[in-house]
């Protein structure tokens, strides 16, 4: 993915460091605990960029979000069935949160989602949320506001 070498890029010019990568078994182990299936973008990211670096502070982006970590990832609680919700950035100390969203069984979904006052949709995949996001694009940055 393209898209994964300009955000290493961007991060790196903001002084930002990636996450150490995940490992295939890793990924396999998200899958199996939560009983989810991860698109193969969403799986390429986390295997080649994995958030941002946990050092002794958490890092963000000139716009105040937050990537996190395959490990650091978290089961929205208003999800049940066979799609869920789990938290991969927030914006502003989790002012907003974003959340992909998973399934039981293949084809995975990977639709990204604000989450605050309400669940927003704001990109049918991952990769579409990433190019978004690399191009400034106001309705991932701040999909969260409703007009």
């Amino acid at each position: 993915m393209e898209s994964l070498g300009r955000l290493k890029s961007l991060w790196a010019s903001q002084g930002i460091e990636c996450g150490v990568p995940a490992s295939r078994a890793e990924l396999a182990e998200f899958e199996g605990r939560h009983r989810v299936c991860l698109p193969d973008d969403l799986r390429e990211y986390f295997l080649r960029v994995n958030g941002m670096a946990r050092n002794q502070w958490w890092q963000w982006d000139e716009d105040l979000i937050n990537f996190y970590p395959l490990a650091d990832l978290v089961r929205c609680e208003e999800t049940a069935g066979p799609t869920a919700r789990f938290t991969f950035a927030d914006y502003s100390i989790s002012a907003h949160e974003y959340a992909v969203e998973l399934t039981t069984a293949p084809p995975p979904s990977g639709a990204v989602y604000a989450i605050g006052l309400g669940p927003v949709l704001i990109a049918r995949t991952f990769s579409e949320f990433l190019a978004r996001y690399l191009n400034r694009d106001d309705g991932v940055l701040f999909g969260w506001v409703r007009e």
